[in-house]
């Protein structure tokens, strides 16, 4: 029989040795109960109600007096408080925001840039004849302009050619 005990304890590990470390125990830690606290401290609940009444008795007008004549201040802090948490919230919003027009901004300047380079690669290419092009539309404007009679100066450099 105690062959079937040892089987049993070695199939299943060393039972002693997870007994003594608290392996396989998975409950939560004692907490402290206040409750117990106070009862306690006072030596159970008759004393701990008899206390409560005594210091009721002593202080609770002056916390009452003290509640009303702080109230004001208090409303005032709280005000503030809502207000800063507003604001705070606010803040993320505007941050979110002005995160989102940088992106917008580095995107907007990397396309200024794309077309800078595309307008300095034209005029690379074709700079000379976009220049002659520009001279001959003026040209055109002003030849045009006498065919139709706006001005009276005649095109002589037309009948050179």
């Amino acid at each position: 029989m105690s062959s079937t005990n040892n089987n049993k304890a070695t199939a299943s590990g060393n039972a002693t040795a997870a007994a003594a470390t608290g392996a396989g125990h998975r409950g939560a830690a004692a907490r402290v109960n206040p409750d117990m606290e106070i009862y306690n401290r006072f030596g159970g609940s008759a004393a701990a109600g008899k206390e409560q009444e005594r210091r009721f008795v002593k202080y609770g007008f002056v916390v009452d007096e003290f509640n009303k004549a702080t109230k004001k201040n208090r409303d005032i802090y709280q005000y503030g408080v809502v207000q800063k948490t507003l604001r705070d919230n606010e803040r993320i919003k505007v941050e979110k925001e002005i995160a989102e027009a940088k992106e917008v901004i580095r995107k907007g300047e990397a396309r200024m840039a794309a077309m800078q380079a595309a307008d300095d690669k034209y005029k690379a290419q074709h700079g000379a004849a976009c220049a002659q092009g520009e001279a001959d539309a003026l040209k055109l404007k002003k030849f045009d302009g006498y065919v139709a009679l706006d001005h009276d100066e005649e095109p002589s450099e037309l009948l050179r050619k």
